[in-house]
């Protein structure tokens, strides 16, 4: 999996689901962003937008390992607790529990996918662990909206071994 390939998936997701129904020129429903630090550029479109709606971090973590690197790419899914600007515990909880219910479509769409693909082994898909994934709530951001964020975990090893082409061996450097 990478981004090239996570960024149309979830597109895709959410043009298909139910409670979305993106559509790029009438109901834009998703969005990528640098971080979630940068969701403030959204500020400006944040009135226009419905609820609910998904957006993926374009930045990328993981580890790094001896021998392998491990990306994780995370996603966000958006809802808005209503148009009030003070405080209401149980339209913030409803909110948050609105965003993990679609939170957790979404994963169960990826599995239904893999499931789909499992004899492919080229699918972008199998490299995504659906069993163990880390989220944490986020909010509220800008006017009531509260957001699931879910990492996505890259189990397909990537290596970055060390290649000697990729270095001018000592000695050759030559003195200019």
């Amino acid at each position: 999996m990478n981004l090239m390939t996570l960024i149309p998936f979830t597109e895709h997701w959410a043009t298909i689901y139910k409670p979305m129904q993106h559509d790029r020129k009438s109901n834009k429903r998703f969005y990528c962003v640098e971080s979630i630090a940068n969701i403030a550029n959204l500020s400006k479109e944040l009135p226009r937008i419905h609820s609910p709606f998904v957006c993926i971090e374009t930045n990328i973590g993981g580890d790094i390992g001896n021998k392998f690197l491990e990306p994780e790419y995370n996603v966000y899914f958006f809802v808005q607790a209503g148009q009030k600007v003070q405080d209401n515990d149980i339209a913030d909880s409803s909110a948050k529990d609105e965003a993990m219910r679609h939170a957790i479509a979404y994963l169960n769409y990826i599995r239904h996918e893999k499931d789909i693909h499992e004899d492919d082994r080229e699918s972008q898909l199998l490299g995504i662990d659906t069993d163990q994934v880390h989220f944490e709530t986020f909010g509220p951001i800008l006017n009531r909206w509260f957001c699931v964020g879910i990492a996505l975990s890259d189990l397909s090893k990537y290596s970055h071994c060390m290649s000697k082409d990729d270095y001018i061996e000592e000695g050759t450097w030559k003195k200019e």
